[in-house]
């Protein structure tokens, strides 16, 4: 009893870094998407591309602090940019 105890400790756990990560480093993508796009910095020519890198940085960002949070992030930015 005491082993399932701590792996449902530890899954938990693993979900709750990789759900918080996500959503952090998707958020903070769209972020910079956003204000990049508001504020013209980006040419218009450019702009997918800019969005394209900045759709993979987000994703290696999001993996590299947490293993398979990478889906989430790319997921949540999608989400806040379509808002």
């Amino acid at each position: 009893m005491e082993q399932q105890g701590g792996a449902v400790t530890t899954v938990l756990g693993t979900l709750g870094r990789v759900g918080a990560s996500g959503l952090v480093v998707g958020l903070l993508g769209a972020a910079v998407v956003w204000a990049g796009l508001r504020w013209f910095l980006v040419p218009d020519h450019l702009e997918q591309a800019v969005v394209l890198a900045t759709v993979v940085v987000t994703f290696a960002a999001a993996d590299h602090l947490q293993e398979e949070s990478g889906l989430l992030a790319v997921t949540v930015m999608g989400l806040a940019l379509a808002n």
